[in-house]
């Protein structure tokens, strides 16, 4: 078989498999999520559930690098675990992991790939982003973005992590999976103050991104520092978790919030919704729940943006839209993959200010100095137990490795 024919069958099998096994996470996921909107004292159970997923982790989880047969059954119930009982976490993490884990399969099926895992990396998390937003063209500049900077990709695997987006996005939309819409109206108003004041939001929502980054490790290192044991560091950030609901008797900060998410594009949220979720999120993650952090970032970003349109007279759906997708490119460092995000979301029109707001990104946050160590008031990339999708403690770079500590 030609090199040609060889990444073709590779590309659409892995499309195939992750955008099914997307399809199949989404859609159980979306059941956990209704059982337990339904049953919400089910979060009475969220310590129970964090040892449960402590211990399957410990027996089973082997695998080198987090990448494997064992890895992605592993990350598949543990996210379900988690958003089943009331954990504030996400699912793109899950779904990157798990699409990785499926590329990496043709190291040990065939020998031309056994050199080729940042390739295959690249792949697997081009389908697994795709596939679990809808959104093809950031899914495969994503892969290349986040994992290759400052890296020359070869234009044969820009075409084929593209490919490999768009098939798996199909695939996953063949199984009937219908993504989240946001309707972002269009901003008309354009002025040399309003490019300045987009701008402006995209240095603050860095900032959140960086207090959110902050608060992660600080969480992360006071219950390595205080509890050795995992068993019980789990434990006692799961009882924090559940006593904070309850004392607020508000559950719309737990699971993914994609309502309320939705809901921050037309009606104004609350000033305090983004920040407490900020808090619930960092400590989960922290404590060692699986899913990702994505779509709470997008929650945190979109209901902060949201309440601004209480301060500034802004059409709310922009600064919700804003919001959205700067949190997150703010953690992940991929700007360009945000805007393509941020068009394929809400649409050319709908995307102009966040493009304004991301040369924020693009212009602050990329000024490394030479030793490698970033400006002060930039938000780094996330290393060693952060990453823009974690799924417990797995961070993913294409190169299929673990950053040193």
């Amino acid at each position: 078989m030609n090199i040609g024919l060889k990444l073709l069958v590779t590309c659409i099998a892995i499309a195939a498999i992750a955008g099914t096994s997307s399809a199949l996470f989404l859609s159980v996921l979306d059941l956990v999520t209704s059982i337990r909107v339904q049953h919400i004292e089910l979060l009475l159970l969220l310590p129970l559930a964090g040892l449960l997923i402590t211990y399957i982790y410990k027996r089973w989880d082997k695998e080198e690098d987090g990448i494997g047969p064992k890895s992605f059954l592993l990350i598949l119930f543990g996210t379900w675990i988690t958003h089943l009982f009331g954990g504030s976490a996400g699912r793109e993490g899950t779904a990157v992991q798990m699409g990785k884990s499926v590329a990496h399969q043709w190291k040990s099926w065939d020998a031309w790939w056994k050199d080729q895992g940042e390739f295959l990396s690249m792949l697997g998390i081009s389908a697994g982003f795709a596939a679990v937003f809808g959104t093809p063209l950031a899914g495969a500049v994503y892969a290349i973005e986040h994992g290759r900077r400052n890296k020359h990709t070869p234009p044969l695997q820009i075409i084929a992590a593209a490919f490999t987006a768009v098939a798996a996005d199909l695939v996953c939309s063949l199984w009937g999976i219908e993504h989240t819409i946001y309707q972002v109206n269009p901003f008309t108003d354009w002025s040399l103050i309003a490019v300045v004041f987009f701008f402006l939001l995209g240095v603050f929502f860095m900032q959140v991104a960086y207090i959110y980054r902050a608060l992660l490790n600080h969480f992360k290192e006071t219950l390595n520092y205080f509890f050795k044991n995992s068993y019980v560091a789990i434990f006692i950030a799961a009882i924090l978790i559940v006593f904070t609901v309850l004392m607020l008797n508000d559950a719309r900060h737990i699971g993914l919030g994609i309502p309320y998410i939705q809901s921050a594009f037309h009606t104004a949220s609350p000033i305090q919704d983004g920040w407490i979720k900020l808090l619930l999120t960092a400590l989960t993650l922290a404590a060692g729940f699986k899913g990702g952090e994505v779509t709470p970032l997008f929650y945190i970003g979109a209901t902060i943006g949201s309440a601004a349109s209480l301060f500034f007279p802004v059409d709310i759906s922009v600064l919700a839209s804003i919001g959205f997708i700067l949190v997150f490119a703010a953690v992940s460092q991929a700007p360009i993959a945000c805007f393509l995000l941020a068009i394929e979301l809400f649409g050319f029109q709908g995307a102009l200010p966040v493009g304004v707001a991301l040369m924020a990104v693009a212009g602050l946050q990329f000024e490394i100095l030479d030793e490698g160590v970033p400006r002060i008031g930039t938000a780094p990339r996330l290393h060693s137990a952060d990453a823009s999708f974690r799924s417990g403690n797995e961070v993913f770079h294409t190169d299929g490795k673990k950053p040193k500590s």
